[in-house]
């Protein structure tokens, strides 16, 4: 068996990097993981796309010390491996835990005003948006410097297979069409994601985001829209949210203009984007 690479994904939460895994997974030689870290943990609240409601028991009891090996070892053949876990930590702990495995680190991210409607939407009343403009702030300084290769997700979204060629340096050979259509058994995720190949998911956990859609009064960005990747940019018809974050930006954007810059923007692109629309 040849020693994998293993594909780490920073971001944030509602970033898109279940999407992002799901499509790394389409490509041959490759298999997505997912948050893999639940595994590592032993937590056997998230089954798996594939068994779901079940607990999944594909990968066995799996050595803390050989961890990404012994996942690899499910897939035979897999040389290229994707973990989603998301957490700096765990991703550091696992290189150290693994050293004489290959890595690769994938930033993935949104632009600020995107992140933060993304995340009111899921989570309306976890954080008040100063500490989401914080926490992306804080995260996307950190992590990249960290970065092999950096990936917005619009682009993302837009062009999947241009931004997949730009990540692996090549073009892409995939193994399957239907990019949602995984035999991976892929721990956690977004739960809208994974019932892209389990309607059960959709079934047993109303996903969709239908419940937290309907209180707060936005538009269900994932109706009639089955395996679609897509852009929510309803932002954009949203008033006060657009002035609220140009508020962000003019009197906050000292705060990541290093940071955006490194990302290949301005504050003052994030404000243009904010209020235009660029083609989208």
């Amino acid at each position: 068996m040849s020693t994998p690479v293993v594909h780490q994904l920073r971001c944030l939460g509602y970033s898109g990097s279940s999407v992002l895994n799901l499509l790394l997974d389409s490509i041959e030689d490759f298999r997505g993981l997912g948050e893999i870290d639940r595994l590592f943990n032993r937590d056997p609240t998230r089954p798996c796309i594939l068994c779901w409601p079940n607990e999944c028991k594909a990968y066995g009891r799996i050595r803390p010390d050989r961890f990404y090996l012994g996942c690899a070892r499910v897939y035979p053949g897999t040389r290229f491996l994707v973990d989603s876990s998301k957490r700096p930590e765990f991703y550091e702990a696992r290189q150290s835990g693994e050293p004489r495995l290959h890595y690769r680190s994938i930033l993935l991210f949104k632009t600020p005003h995107a992140y933060l409607y993304s995340w009111t939407g899921h989570m309306p009343k976890d954080k008040h948006p100063d500490e989401v403009w914080k926490l992306w702030a804080d995260f996307h300084a950190a992590q990249i410097g960290k970065a092999d290769v950096v990936v917005w997700y619009r682009n993302l979204a837009r062009d999947p297979e241009r931004e997949l060629q730009r990540i692996l340096g090549h073009a892409p050979r995939f193994r399957r069409e239907r990019w949602w259509d995984t035999d991976t058994h892929v721990i956690g995720g977004n739960t809208a994601v994974m019932s892209q190949k389990n309607r059960r998911v959709e079934a047993e956990s109303r996903t969709f985001e239908a419940e937290r859609q309907e209180n707060s009064g936005r538009r269900n960005k994932y109706r009639h829209r089955r395996h679609a990747i897509f852009v929510d940019e309803n932002w954009r018809r949203d008033e006060p949210f657009k002035a609220l974050m140009d508020d962000y930006y003019r009197n906050r954007g000292a705060e990541i203009d290093t940071t955006v810059a490194r990302l290949g923007m301005s504050v003052e692109w994030l404000r243009e984007d904010l209020w235009g629309n660029f083609g989208f």
